[in-house]
């Protein structure tokens, strides 16, 4: 006689801890690879079995604020219930906190990079409006501070974003303040090259205008153009906008770079001699102090 046994892997179950308000907590188990899951709330409390599904969620109201310990056990249908636990750290809390956006940079001309300062066990959704305040849900975060938006065109558009720590137990949002990227454009003119920028003038504090890398000029409230003559004909220069908002978010613009030039003809040079001499011929003349002249050709 014989008897066939299947000897099964002894896998710790993956699953997201997730922060609510009033001292509550949802479990989302993200392994499929057992029939049920076992779940101990670290409170006392009786196990909480839940079956495979498509959504393996269990939640928990504890007695008052504290840390737990969680773990969640798995289990395959008609066999022994020996695998091991997987358990993470909890803090129940009142009130769930806001984080906020630290800084919004342009990558490229269709990619904007997001960082947020994370907080442990939040559900984040991350919020888009384009051109408006007209928000709409993107993308949904967890176990991350930073996320890469793409499929963007920040010459035609500017976006705002806002991120929202999600409560699951209520579905509720706590929203962080909005930041915004730049409609960044410079023109170039005779003696002048020129900034203009559109976004979102709510929330912002400041903006730095950046020239080569380095930065050129500091303008307080919400400015929305430059003009910078301090220039030299025939010179690239490059042009970079970091924009603070309130809550010390940073939105940093894409950089336009151009040559600068000039239409403005020279004076004449005046009271030109010439004196010969034993070595050679001796050229002079005045230069008129209205314009300043980089060399001359004989």
């Amino acid at each position: 006689d014989d008897i066939t046994i299947t000897v099964d892997p002894n896998i710790q179950p993956a699953f997201e801890v997730y922060t609510c308000s009033n001292s509550q907590v949802s479990i989302k188990v993200t392994d499929k690879n057992y029939d049920q899951y076992s779940i101990n709330f670290g409170d006392g409390s009786p196990v909480v079995q839940i079956p495979f599904s498509n959504n393996q969620v269990a939640q928990r109201s504890y007695a008052s604020n504290g840390a737990f310990n969680i773990s969640v056990r798995g289990r395959k249908l008609n066999a022994a219930n020996n695998c091991n636990s997987l358990t993470q750290p909890f803090q129940a809390i009142t009130t769930l906190p806001v984080s906020q956006i630290t800084a919004l940079t342009a990558v490229d001309a269709s990619t904007l990079k997001l960082d947020f300062a994370q907080l442990p066990n939040i559900q984040y959704k991350l919020e888009i409006a384009v051109n408006s305040i007209n928000f709409q849900q993107l993308q949904t975060l967890y176990g991350v501070n930073t996320t890469t938006i793409s499929s963007l065109r920040l010459d035609d558009n500017y976006y705002c974003f806002r991120l929202s720590s999600f409560d699951p137990c209520t579905a509720q949002n706590s929203y962080s303040n909005p930041v915004c990227s730049h409609k960044f454009t410079l023109t170039l003119s005779s003696d002048l090259n020129k900034l203009d920028w559109i976004t979102s003038s709510g929330g912002v504090t400041s903006v730095a205008v950046f020239r080569d890398k380095g930065l050129y000029t500091s303008i307080p409230g919400t400015p929305i153009t430059y003009s910078d003559n301090g220039i030299t004909c025939n010179i690239t220069y490059c042009y970079q906008l970091k924009s603070t908002f309130a809550g010390g978010g940073v939105s940093t613009s894409l950089e336009k770079c151009g040559k600068s030039f000039t239409t403005i003809k020279p004076t004449k040079i005046l009271n030109t001699s010439a004196v010969v001499s034993g070595n050679g011929v001796q050229l002079s003349w005045l230069q008129d102090p209205a314009f300043s002249s980089t060399n001359y050709t004989i």
